[in-house]
């Protein structure tokens, strides 16, 4: 038994505090029940880690967790062999005055200009989401938590250094979600929709031939090394940068970049043949992209909602590099923009109001925080 639980007794009821000390007991549990558990025992050694508000909210998580997906959890095959099915890489090319279409073969190979990846979700985005949180509440594993949109930061020797209370609340929402809509039955009616997209997605969709099909001259064998002798070392532009990254790379590994890696060092090749000729335009795009970046930065720290419209929108528009942007569009950018600033000022007054608190101790938004901003109460209340 981990004694440091013992005073959880106090403070949920019986029934919940029966179940945690049965599952304390057992080895092998799925990660987050046993991350939970250390991060309980944490609180109690150290005092101001968290707040008995969310001790309950956590003790509430394992009971979520339990009714919702523990038995899907002892057995997570059919999870872990059909999670890549629900999203799928899907490239297209934008050529000058047409719509855009599917890639051909030789586009994809040859990393054409004007090719573009969007992802596409065969069974709907929330599938996605509840199947990638389930894999990582499972597992503990890095690459589920990050598909998500969450950044996780690593030390130099590439140890976590995000604290499991800390993905907890990015992840908040997306927990909710599948404590809510998990059972055995609703698992089992999506592996069954996943396996037929396993099918279905067994090559690349993509066409054999098209008349306006592009045609790159330079190979990309041959792009790699004649962008290794002309590309300028320690430059600031950060395209230049990634350039110079995708090169050493390839020559040191001997592999081949990924068809949008290709596609990028086409561009930086015209623009060390061709020069930087930098127009109005371009400026008004690099000004798109960087409020649309700056928008995607702030929904992966929960300053907005991944449901706003400008989502969709971004997704549509970075496709065409963002060189269409209606004013309709726009305004809904905007507006978004405008919801993030209304957040982060109001985060900003309440972390003046908690400076005296914060002092002592490196703040954590609490889980129950995060939740009574969406009206939703205490995260993990039934």
């Amino acid at each position: 038994m981990r004694d440091r639980l013992l005073p959880l007794q106090n403070i949920i009821d019986p029934e919940l505090w029966e179940l945690i000390s049965t599952l304390a007991n057992q080895k092998d549990l799925p990660y987050i029940l046993d991350k939970t558990f250390d991060t309980l025992e944490d609180s109690f050694t150290a005092p101001g880690y968290i707040g008995e508000n969310n001790q309950i909210a956590l003790c509430n998580m394992v009971r979520m967790f339990w009714d919702s997906c523990m038995y899907v959890s002892l057995d997570m095959r059919n999870a872990i062999s059909l999670v890549d099915y629900t999203r799928m890489e899907q490239y297209n090319m934008a050529v000058a005055g047409k719509e855009i279409r599917w890639a051909t073969a030789g586009e994809i190979a040859s990393g054409a200009r004007g090719l573009q990846m969007e992802y596409v979700y065969p069974v709907g985005e929330k599938a996605f989401r509840r199947l990638n949180i389930l894999c990582w509440a499972v597992t503990g594993r890095a690459v589920y938590f990050k598909r998500l949109g969450y950044e996780l930061k690593f030390s130099s020797d590439k140890k976590l250094e995000t604290s499991f209370y800390q993905m907890i609340n990015m992840c908040a929402m997306d927990l909710v979600d599948l404590f809510k809509w998990g059972n055995t039955e609703n698992f089992e009616e999506l592996y069954k929709e996943l396996r037929k997209v396993k099918r279905k997605w067994k090559t690349r969709r993509c066409l054999e031939r098209a008349e306006d099909e592009v045609i790159e001259s330079i190979t990309p064998k041959d792009l790699v090394f004649q962008l290794d002798a002309l590309l300028p070392r320690g430059t600031s532009d950060p395209e230049y940068r990634r350039a110079v990254s995708i090169v050493i790379k390839a020559i040191r590994y001997e592999t081949q970049p990924t068809p949008l890696e290709i596609e990028l060092l086409r561009r930086v090749y015209d623009r060390v043949t061709k020069g930087d000729a930098i127009e109005e335009e371009e400026e008004k795009e690099n000004k798109l992209k960087d409020e649309c970046e700056s928008l995607l930065e702030a929904k992966k720290q929960g300053l907005i909602s991944y449901k706003h419209f400008a989502f969709r929108i971004i997704e549509t528009i970075s496709r065409q590099n963002y060189k269409r942007c209606s004013e309709k569009q726009y305004n809904i950018i905007k507006d978004a923009l405008n919801l993030v600033e209304k957040e982060k000022k109001a985060r900003e007054e309440q972390a003046e109001k908690e400076k005296a608190e914060a002092e002592s101790a490196v703040h954590l938004d609490s889980v129950v925080d995060i939740m009574d901003s969406l009206g939703s109460g205490s995260l993990f209340e039934d």
